[in-house]
Formats: C-alpha cells, structure tokens, sequence
C-alpha cells in the first residue's frame, strides 16, 4: 500500500479471506503499518526498538509489500515493510522488515531480503515473530544478515509505554492481546496454592507449555526432536501433566517435561501439596519390554546424572527431587527417573510472564544437560526395547 492519505479498510480488502489463502500475516502488516503511518510516537518506539537506540523522528514513510529489486537485476522481492525515516539531526535510516505469525523463518527469503538491504545503503533488515522459535531462527542468522529479531510482544510493550495513548492504538493494543501477541499475566503464585486445577490455571499452564515448545531443545538428541510417533514432539496435556513429550520410536525412552498438577497417575507426591504444581521431567518406557534386571545400566547412569544435579543445586535453598524406578516414592513401573521441584520456588522472583518462562526453561535445561552429560546415557537408553502397540495419542495437541 503506497497510498498518501492512509486508508486501513482499503489496506485490508485485497486480503480478503478466499478458498486456499489465510491473510493472516497481511493483515498484521497492514494493521501495524497504518500505526506507523498515522502515530509518529508509536512510530519513534518502533524505529527505537529496531535500532537499539532512542530517535526522534522528523518525517517517515511507510511501504507494505513494496516491489523491490537487488543490484544483481533478480527477480523482485517483496519485504513485509519498508520504513524509511528521516530522523532529528538529519540522519536517514532505512528499516526493512520480515513478518512472520503462523509461518516458519524463512533463512532464505531473509538472506534475499539482506542483500536487498545492503544494496541500498543506510538501510537495516529486521525480523518480528510470534514465538521464540521463529525469532531464534532468525537471530542465527545475525549479524551479517538480520540486525534486529524480536517477538511481537517487544512489539507490544514498547508501544504500551506511550503515555495518552491514541484511541486507534489501544484497539490496536487489544488485537494484539486477544491474538496471543502480547505478553500475558505472570502465574499468580497463590492462585496455584488456591485451586490447581481451575480453569484458569490450567488454560495458562497450557499457554506455558505452548511458549516453552518453542524454545531451543536442539542440545536434545536428534531422535527426541523428531516425529517419530505420528504427532510427536508435542504439548499434551495427560496423565496429570501439562508439558512437552518428546517421544522416540517405540517409546524408547519417552521424555516428558513440563506441569505437574495430579501426581496420581505418576504414583508420586508433590513436593509441597500447600503450595501447588510441580516442575516435572520424566522419563519413561514400557517395564513389560523393559524389566527391571534388563535396565540396571539405565539406572546406574541416570543414578550419576542424579548426583549432577544435586551438586549443582547444593547451594539452593529448595533442591530438586530425583527419584529411580523402584525407589521409595516412586510408585511408577513405567517411569526410569521422574524429576520434580516446585513452581513456587521456581518463579518466585519473577514479575512478567517473559521472565518465569525463562526461569522455567532454564530449570528444564538445568536437569536435562546434567543428565545427558555423560554419552553413556544416550547409549544405554538406545538399547531399550520397543513398546509393541499403538502410542495413545489422546489428548494431544
């Protein structure tokens, strides 16, 4: 859209919805793109955020989808946004942006786009996506490539911190919230005491556990990344948890991460029951296929990635529960290790949403890097026999 007078609804039209085509990210192109054009102080925090610094602006024009050619005279592309600004003091700074909502990073079409921006000058190539995944992709590629990638939710607090802010840009604001691309509320620590298993809880565990899926597991063995059962890796919400399963073929082993709300199922106890849900890794197989005299090297191993985690931890005021199959507490055939510390403990210095995230990841990566550690793991789990029926799939995702 290069009109003078910007118009949204005239915007917004030729991405009608139609058989076979989902306008999704248009539509959030041409939307933040009118707010560029029409807000100059959502402009500056714009302009702010990509360039890592704070500018004033003293005029700007806007593009979507712009036809764009390289040097080279290939074939056009089309960045999502163009934003070119004249800044106070002169200054003129290009700023091409890639939009992604319900798409992967697309390494190539960015490397494209780069190029284009480095033909043009004071020009820039950024990146916006709707989760850690897309974002992380796109951060591999810097700093040759892409000089800034951030989540739609930067996006939204830096618009957020604008004062009397304009009634278009609150609607604008609301969009975002209602489409998940802003960040949500942090989990209320004595909610979680209160009542674990209200709804509301429960719908933000899995808002959790979706965002944790799409953090970097990629220290995980490739067998565990992949789709070796028909939906898997995935969030499920089962057998009392809320998290990611990370399946190998025949569920040899299964690891399971993520929020433990019932522990009857796993034949454990929470920590501390007052005070609510439990982190929780568990990692599983068949006892039938795999019996205890047959996993003595299992447990051994996983034994000494115990002994890692607790010297790591000596220090911590709560320490993490680790308890083997056939241990006292540990009531499961089917679980070789089960892992467990409370939320609470977890996240109790933290004040956003982005920040328990983080606290919850790194716990997660905490235990799984000490327990991976030594190779001998990894070789002793692939000597585990199969589960001979059909992976129960209910209640996935």
């Amino acid at each position: 859209m290069t009109d003078e007078s910007p118009n949204l609804f005239n915007a917004l039209f030729k991405y009608h919805p139609r058989d076979g085509y989902t306008p999704w990210e248009n539509f959030l192109t041409e939307a933040i793109a009118y707010i560029l054009k029409t807000e100059p102080r959502a402009t500056e925090a714009w302009l702010s955020l990509m360039l890592d610094r704070t500018v004033t602006l003293a005029e700007v024009d806007v593009l979507t989808q712009n036809s764009e050619r390289t040097e080279d005279g290939k074939p056009a592309v089309f960045p999502d946004l163009k934003v070119t600004a004249s800044l106070n003091g002169g200054k003129q700074q290009t700023v091409y942006c890639e939009h992604k909502w319900d798409s992967p990073c697309n390494p190539d079409q960015l490397r494209r786009y780069a190029k284009l921006a480095k033909s043009q000058g004071d020009s820039i190539l950024t990146f916006v996506g709707a989760n850690q995944m897309q974002v992380r992709e796109a951060r591999n590629l810097q700093p040759e490539f892409v000089q800034k990638a951030v989540c739609w939710e930067d996006i939204y607090r830096s618009f957020e911190e604008i004062s009397n802010s304009s009634p278009m840009l609150k609607e604008f604001l609301m969009f975002m919230a209602t489409q998940d691309l802003s960040p949500g509320a942090p989990l209320n620590i004595a909610g979680l005491r209160a009542v674990i298993q209200a709804p509301a809880v429960m719908k933000q565990l899995r808002r959790y556990a979706d965002k944790l899926f799409t953090f970097d597991w990629s220290f995980l063995e490739g067998r565990y990344r992949k789709d070796n059962a028909p939906t898997f890796p995935c969030v499920v919400d089962r057998w009392g948890q809320i998290g990611i399963e990370f399946i190998t073929q025949g569920w040899a082993p299964a690891i399971a991460i993520g929020f433990l709300y019932d522990p009857s199922d796993h034949k454990v106890t929470l920590m501390r029951p007052g005070d609510g849900i439990d982190l929780v890794l568990r990692i599983s197989s068949d006892p039938k296929e795999n019996p205890d005299y047959s996993v003595s090297n299992v447990l051994d191993t996983l034994k000494s990635g115990r002994e890692r985690i607790a010297e790591r931890e000596k220090s911590q005021e709560h320490r993490t529960r680790v308890l083997l199959r056939g241990e006292k507490g540990n009531g499961s055939k089917w679980t070789l290790l089960i892992a467990q510390k409370c939320l609470a403990d977890v996240v109790v210095n933290c004040d956003s949403e982005t920040k328990q995230l983080e606290a919850i990841y790194d716990c997660f990566k905490k235990w799984l890097t000490a327990l991976f550690e030594d190779p001998n793991l990894e070789m002793v789990l692939k000597e585990l026999k199969h589960f001979p029926g059909p992976i129960n799939t209910s209640k996935n995702c």
